[in-house]
């Protein structure tokens, strides 16, 4: 796994600017994860900066630094949702959590926009300057990008995400032969 030297400048940023170390191996571990398998990601968020962890105030200050500098310089969802995790446990507050779990659910929502004609020019073009912005700068700029192009708010695409999984998971159940139950809270059961 090959670690792009600025992972490591943003690392050292904020130790600098809040006078936190943040260890060599936690920085290369989530910020230099590459690998896509979350295992970096969830290390951190799981067993790094766990409630009972943080109580120590150095590991405290540490897991805020991690998380501020996740969400600042997240290249990929799995940054976002690793941030969220950690804020959570350090208790930022619910509309920070939120506002940071609409952004993901708007990020899916552009990067999977079901509603177009997959094989248009059109949609052609704009999914080949979707990957090349994503090779170029994450996941989480280009989504950015398309999220601005698209003339949605956040929250809109943030609902038609969830509306769009909504329809998915009715039809998969629908078509396997279950039966839809609604639970009680929201959400729904497929009974097979």
């Amino acid at each position: 796994m090959k670690v792009r030297p600025e992972y490591f400048s943003w690392a050292l940023e904020r130790r600098e600017r809040y006078g936190v170390a943040i260890p060599k191996r936690d920085a290369y571990s989530l910020i230099g994860h590459v690998g896509g398998d979350g295992f970096a990601h969830a290390y951190a968020s799981g067993k790094y900066c766990t409630a009972e962890a943080i109580q120590q105030s150095s590991i405290r200050e540490q897991c805020e630094a991690l998380a501020e500098l996740l969400v600042d310089h997240a290249r990929n969802t799995l940054d976002l949702s690793a941030a969220q995790r950690i804020g959570t446990q350090l208790g930022w507050a619910p509309e920070r959590i939120a506002a940071l779990q609409q952004e993901t659910l708007a990020m899916f929502r552009v990067e999977t926009y079901s509603e177009k004609d997959p094989w248009s020019c059109d949609n052609v073009h704009d999914l080949n300057e979707f990957a090349a912005l994503q090779a170029r700068s994450g996941e989480v700029a280009a989504a950015r990008a398309a999220i601005q192009k698209s003339g949605k708010s956040i929250p809109q695409l943030a609902q038609e995400q969830i509306a769009s999984v909504q329809r998915e998971a009715e039809e998969d159940c629908f078509k396997s032969g279950g039966t839809l139950t609604k639970c009680p809270g929201g959400g729904a059961m497929c009974a097979r």
